[in-house]
């Protein structure tokens, strides 16, 4: 009979070893330790880590009470990532805040990503730009009768109580290249995607079609899916 015993190892960081690696060297020196026969394996999701032993007897590695597994991951958090937990960042695009604070169909999606981030303290950051175009927007829509205007002090406020950190263009050069590489007729898409590869961040977006672009060039660009994405009626 195969048992199995899975435990996280924490959010990525780096040091003279990748975190992977680390771990799973980590890993095979307390199965060999413990004579073990158990295979090792470290998958990363999401920026966690977890580690799975696979094999004979791995109640041995769980300890009585849970104590031996208690004190590998205390091992591991100190050996894989010396300074803590690595920071982690999110790049959100202004449509997704758009869809937020105008109530938009796509609102509920962003909402639970939203949600989520500030469960798990993730930093959220935007290019300056965002706000331009949020005002932008909510411009038009107070046009079109979709907002009301005596409502736009309340919808700003909301938008300001956000935690994000808004960040001014630093280098345009490199922005106009992104567009380009992108094939976007704007630079402003692909300044969110800059500002995602300066902080080391993904960037998340209702747009559909940058989404599906940038992630097929490499570059870590998320889509945040609704239902009107489902049914296939990008918003661009």
């Amino acid at each position: 009979m195969s048992d199995r015993d899975d435990f996280s190892g924490g959010d990525t960081a780096t040091d003279d070893l990748e975190p992977v690696e680390a771990l799973e060297e980590l890993l095979e020196e307390i199965v060999d330790g413990l004579r073990l026969e158990a295979d090792v394996e470290v998958v990363e999701r999401e920026g966690v880590l977890s580690g799975r032993l696979d094999g004979e007897d791995v109640g041995l590695f769980i300890g009585r009470h849970g104590q031996t597994i208690d004190a590998v991951q205390h091992l591991a958090q100190r050996i894989v990532f010396p300074d803590g937990p690595s920071v982690v960042r999110v790049v959100i695009d202004a449509n997704a805040l758009i869809a937020l604070i105008a109530r938009e169909p796509e609102s509920d999606a962003v909402t639970v990503h939203f949600a989520g981030w500030i469960s798990d303290a993730v930093e959220l950051h935007a290019p300056e730009l965002a706000r331009y175009e949020i005002a932008n927007a909510l411009t038009r829509k107070v046009s079109h009768g979709e907002v009301q205007a005596d409502d736009l002090p309340a919808v700003w406020a909301e938008l300001d109580a956000m935690p994000i950190a808004y960040h001014p263009l630093t280098d345009g050069v490199e922005t106009i290249s992104l567009a380009i590489s992108l094939e976007r007729r704007s630079a402003f898409d692909a300044a969110y995607v800059a500002l995602a590869r300066e902080l080391d961040a993904e960037l998340w977006t209702l747009d559909g079609p940058l989404a599906r672009n940038a992630a097929s060039r490499g570059f870590p660009v998320n889509l945040i899916e609704s239902r009107r994405e489902e049914k296939g009626d990008d918003k661009g």
